[in-house]
């Protein structure tokens, strides 16, 4: 900055309003092509210029103590661009909104996301304690067979077994929908936990 605008926001500082006006002067043209490069349409980059702006005439009992008063005004036009690039982002659904057929799973349309997972569920249901708890440790908690027989005291065969076991329960449960265990398998627990 040059000691002409240093000296402008002394004044506004100090209550000189018409000493804005050079401050504003100054900054508008450097903010404007920074929210240009980030922002496709000039009056939505001139909106947030002035929202910086006017953050910075809002700020007038703080702005002596600012260090670095350039910086912290483009750090404000980088928020403001930040805001508006955010606001920009395609609001995401929720997976249990999103048709089926929309998730690749076609040969699926007569099941719904809901449905899906009341089956997995009923499915769990259907399992012993212990073979649950197993099968639970190795798709929720991602843990290798030889890791679950450490914590359940077992053989890595039996773990084995017992895995085994709990996806053929879990087949039996989609039986009318061979396809859709693929799609069950792949995201547990992502989506089902």
């Amino acid at each position: 900055m040059n000691e002409q605008i240093e000296q402008q926001i002394k004044a506004w500082s100090k209550g000189n309003d018409r000493a804005f006006r050079a401050i504003f002067d100054y900054f508008r043209p450097r903010l404007l092509a920074a929210s240009l490069r980030n922002v496709a349409h000039k009056e939505i980059a001139e909106e947030l210029v002035m929202n910086t702006l006017l953050k910075i005439w809002q700020l007038r009992p703080k702005v002596t103590h600012i260090e670095d008063l350039e910086h912290y005004i483009f750090g404000m036009m980088r928020q403001q661009i930040a805001g508006h690039l955010r606001k920009k982002i395609a609001h995401t659904v929720s997976i249990t909104e999103i048709p089926l057929e929309e998730l690749g799973a076609t040969a699926l349309p007569e099941l719904s996301y809901r449905e899906i997972a009341e089956r997995y569920q009923a499915a769990l249901d259907k399992l012993p304690p212990q073979r649950k708890k197993i099968f639970l440790m190795s798709r929720e908690e991602a843990l290798g067979n030889a890791e679950i027989a450490r914590q359940t005291k077992l053989s890595v065969h039996t773990v084995n077994n017992h895995i085994k076991a709990s996806l053929k329960i879990i087949k039996n449960e989609f039986q009318d929908h061979p396809d859709a265990i693929t799609f069950v398998l792949v995201l547990t627990p992502t989506i089902f936990s």
